[in-house]
């Protein structure tokens, strides 16, 4: 009875120490949910700036979610330090982006809304430009190793 009980025990410490989320090795499945995300960034029907900027920054967060998981399946070994810079670029372009499209010198009617817009627009196409950068060399890296699901 006893070792039946260490058994389970060891069973179940097992169980819990899988990561609870598997890498798919089938690249299409990460560029379909980079696809998903960009849809959710169309802004044709938004009514307002406000509306525009809040559907930007829905899909943006979709596409940092997207870039996490690229890392945690694919960069485990160092997936703290990518995590991070991958943060501080997302946190940085957005920032520049906005500095340039607002602080102008010769901005003298200062039409913050629309720049504000364009500052999250090009923001998201930068976002947009790393993961393809990222699912690319995964891609690449996974037919250097031969285990690119058919």
């Amino acid at each position: 009875m006893g070792n039946k009980l260490i058994t389970l025990a060891l069973l179940f410490l097992m169980f819990l120490s899988l990561p609870t989320k598997a890498c798919d090795n089938d690249i299409k499945i990460y560029q379909k949910n980079l696809e998903e995300c960009l849809h959710k960034g169309n802004t044709e029907q938004a009514q307002s700036d406000a509306e525009i900027l809040t559907i930007l920054n829905d899909a943006s967060t979709c596409m940092q979610e997207l870039g996490y998981s690229i890392i945690d399946c694919f960069y485990s070994k160092n997936k703290l330090q990518i995590r991070e810079n991958f943060d501080a670029f997302v946190q940085t372009t957005a920032k520049l982006e906005n500095d340039i499209c607002t602080k102008s010198d010769v901005n003298l009617n200062n039409i913050v809304s629309i720049r504000d817009v364009t500052a999250a627009t090009s923001s998201f196409r930068f976002l947009k430009e790393i993961l393809e950068d990222m699912i690319a060399l995964v891609e690449w890296d996974l037919e250097d190793h031969n285990i690119l699901m058919p």
